[in-house]
Parts: C-alpha cells; structure tokens; sequence
C-alpha cells in the first residue's frame, strides 16, 4: 500500500485507484493513533456541487455557456482583421436587446477617413445588430470631421442588417473603449477604433463585477443626459 497512498503533509493522496479492501485496511491501520478518515471522491464532488448550483440557480447556469478568451493584437496588424477579432467577441457577448459602445474617439476618423472609419465602426459591432433594438454609443472628441463622421455612420448603419434605435451621448469619464451587452456583460478594447493596428492593443471580455461597474456608470451618464438636454428645451 506503500506505492498507492503516500502522505502529503496532513493529507494522503493516492496515486491510483483504492478498492473497498484497501481503503478499510488502510482505515485500520490509523485506528491505533485515533486519526479520522475522509474519503472524496472528484466524481462525487463534481456531481454535488452541480446538484447545489441547479438547486440555487437553475438549469440554466450549467448549460449556458461563457467563452473565455483574450486576443492580443500585434501593431501593424491589419485594422480589418482586428475589426474580425473585435466582431467575433461581440458575437460571443450574445447581446438580445441593448448594446452600448464605448470609445471617445468613435466620432474622430483614422487617416483613412470617415467613410471606412465609420464602416469599420459598424463592422465591429455587426454581429449584434440584428438582435438589439437600441445603441447607444458614449464618445468624448469631437473635431473638425465630427459632423461628417457621424453622417457616415449613419449611412454605414443603414446599410447593414438591423436598425436599431441610436443614441449620441458625449462624456468625458471614460479613458478606455467598452462595449456592453444588455447592461450585464462586456469586453474591453485596449485601442479606440480609429488607432486599431497601429498599436500593440488587448482585447477581453469583462469579468462580470467589472461590467455592472461600467454599466452603472453609463446610466447615471444617461441620466445627466437626459436631464440636460430637458433642461436645454
């Protein structure tokens, strides 16, 4: 018994499998120094805690589904293949109502100009747009182009499949670029739309604390907006 149970600090561990015999000869042979015996078995244990989960959470949270994945962006990568990257993790986001992009500067075109900046713009959130029935897109800059950008946008918009209701809302609280789902789940873009490619950049899902944080943050904004703009009439 010697080579399948062997002591690691207060635990023993087994390298293999113990038959009923051994593991009550084993029990036996701690009787005399008044040690007590635990077994755990994984299955079981895998199988308790799943029972615990649909008890307190329903079937639900064992069988959907949460990607976890990062993408690291090399500079000088295409901006329309990190446009692929950025699309397919707002496809994995599953969005079924709202959608919210962050990025102070999604209003201010790359030296491509405003047409395929706004038609990347569009493309990195393509996935959702058949789904949601509201965008709201939270921007900070707004230059010389803004006016053109934005009619770009719209016309980039109108052209792809889905016409959800669009918001403009201007901030300045945020620094890094966002996208939210329903106000429950999100990824981080470590580059805003226009510098994609030009810089080594990450882009990742949000852990789920981190998305209520910033999805709170949006609606008190909303709100401020919306009372501004009552104020102003």
């Amino acid at each position: 018994m010697s080579d399948t149970i062997y002591p690691e600090g207060t635990i023993f561990r087994a390298n293999a499998p113990i038959t009923w015999d051994g593991m009550a000869a084993f029990q036996a042979a701690l009787a005399p120094f008044d040690v007590r015996l635990s077994e755990v078995n994984i299955d079981s244990l895998a199988q308790e805690s799943l029972a615990r989960q649909i008890h307190e959470r329903g079937v639900s949270s064992i069988i959907t589904q949460v990607r976890l994945q990062e993408d690291f962006v090399k500079k000088s990568t295409p901006p329309d293949q990190v446009i692929a990257v950025i699309a397919s993790l707002v496809d994995a986001l599953g969005a079924k109502a709202t959608l919210d992009l962050v990025d102070p500067y999604a209003f201010q075109p790359s030296k491509f100009g405003a047409t395929i900046h706004a038609q990347r713009l569009v493309n990195a959130i393509r996935p959702a747009l058949p789904n949601i029935r509201s965008l709201s897109i939270f921007y900070s800059k707004q230059g010389e182009l803004f006016d053109e950008a934005v009619a770009a946008f719209e016309t980039a918009l109108g052209a792809a499949h889905g016409s959800p209701n669009v918001r403009l809302i201007r901030t300045h609280d945020f620094h890094d670029r966002f996208v939210i789902a329903d106000r429950d789940r999100g990824i981080y873009i470590g580059t805003s739309i226009n510098g994609l490619g030009s810089k080594y950049s990450l882009a990742d899902f949000l852990r789920s604390g981190d998305a209520a944080s910033v999805s709170s943050t949006l609606e008190a904004i909303e709100t401020q907006s919306a009372a501004s703009e009552s104020g102003a009439r």
